[in-house]
Parts: structure tokens; sequence; C-alpha cells
């Protein structure tokens, strides 16, 4: 697609139904745009530069977020609804105040990315790996499957379900019977 050819810059395009898998998307901007039913798997992302964000029904199994840069000094939060991201990689990515609502996430790599104040609601977290994540004020209510170990991340006001809670503890030995 012409449109996102390397070095495009696109603000406030919406873009539907379109399968962008395995594309080179290298250099484009993507400024306020939103992705629609789009099949955006294994996309090749590096020095993509984005700032709200928008997927919506989308597919992107396997991609490399972390290789994404903000576009502007301050990037303004993604929001991802009823999307599937499976085993795709967000490592040190800034998702500060990202929203993800009825998304499938599993196997993703959340490695030292940034999700301070982000809300997770609904979201299947199974297998998904946090290892220095930023957890400062997440909402993770409405998710499960995540196993979080407080000893490696940053979770100062993380915000989850009772249920959660009690998986939290694993990695401690205790037990709750």
């Amino acid at each position: 697609m012409d449109l996102l050819r390397p070095g495009a810059v696109l603000d406030g395009v919406e873009i539907a139904d379109l399968d962008l898998e395995a594309a080179d998307l290298r250099g484009v901007e993507l400024v306020d745009c939103t992705f629609t039913r789009c099949n955006l798997s294994r996309a090749n992302l590096a020095d993509v530069r984005i700032s709200g964000l928008r997927l919506v029904g989308c597919k992107a199994l396997g991609v490399a977020w972390g290789m994404v840069r903000p576009a502007g000094l301050v990037a303004d939060p993604w929001v991802v609804t009823d999307s599937r991201l499976d085993d795709s990689s967000f490592g040190g990515v800034d998702l500060t105040e990202a929203r993800f609502t009825d998304c499938r996430l599993t196997g993703v790599d959340l490695a030292e990315a940034d999700l301070t104040r982000a809300v997770l609601a609904g979201c299947d977290l199974s297998g998904a790996r946090f290892v220095r994540t930023r957890l400062s004020g997440t909402d993770l209510r409405g998710s499960n499957g995540m196993s979080i170990d407080l000893r490696e991340n940053d979770a100062r006001g993380l915000r989850i379900d009772p249920a959660a809670a009690l998986d939290l503890l694993a990695p401690f030995g205790v037990v709750v019977d």
C-alpha cells in the first residue's frame, strides 16, 4: 500500500479491513491513526513513530512493538480494543496510560515496558512475561492469566482482582486454601 511507504506521515487516518501481514512499514509515522479489523501480524515496525495509535478488532501476532518510537516529545496513549496481540514483544515500550480492553495478549513480552497508569481490562495475559516492568498505578482488574513476580517489577499501586492477588503469592510459596 503506497500510503504506508517508508517516510510516510499519516495523521488522523482511519484504515479498515487491510491485510498488512509481514508488511514492511519501516520509517512510517502514525499520529492519531485508527486500524480497524486489520492484520498486522509479523509487520516490520522498525523506526515506526507512533502517537495515539488505536487498534480495533485487529490481529497483530508476533509483532516486535519494541522497535517503534514515540512521535513527538510526548506520545498520546494507545487504545487497543478487542484485538489479538499474542506472542508480540512490547519490551521497553512506553505504554503509559494505554488502554487495552478485551484483548488477547497471550505469550507477550512486557519486559521493561512502562505500563504506568495503563488499564488492561478483560484481557487474557496467559504466559505474559513481566520482568522489570513498570506497573505503577496499572489497573489489571478483569484480566486473567497473569503471573507477576512482585520482586522483579515495580508494582506500587497495581490494581487487581482478589483472585489475581492469590496468584501473586505463588512465587513466595504461599498456599491459600
